[in-house]
């Protein structure tokens, strides 16, 4: 008898591939374009940039171990999508900052 192997891209990979994308470059977007917001548009200076990129940092670093605790025990769907919605409403919430 003869088994058949899946193939890895299934619906669910591709989906979980362009989620992956999305968020690896918001994230990367959010990194370049945050210091320079704040010294261009909100007039700040470099030492506040630094500080909102340090303060970003030390919290993802903060959260991360936790989040990998909760996965274990609510489930990894339901922390992706979490962790989606509040990267989205983090994201949506900038169009809120006067300039």
């Amino acid at each position: 008898m003869e088994r058949t192997r899946a193939g890895i891209v299934t619906p669910a990979f591709i989906l979980l591939f362009v989620i992956s994308t999305a968020v690896c470059t918001g994230m990367n977007m959010l990194n370049v374009i945050c210091p320079l917001f704040v010294i261009e548009d909100l007039g700040r200076t470099t030492a506040a940039s630094g500080a909102l990129s340090a303060v970003y940092t030390l919290s993802s670093c903060l959260v991360r171990p936790a989040s990998g605790v909760l996965a274990d025990r609510a489930g990894r769907r339901v922390m992706m999508a979490v962790g989606c919605g509040i990267f989205a409403a983090g994201c949506l919430l900038c169009g809120l900052i006067p300039a």
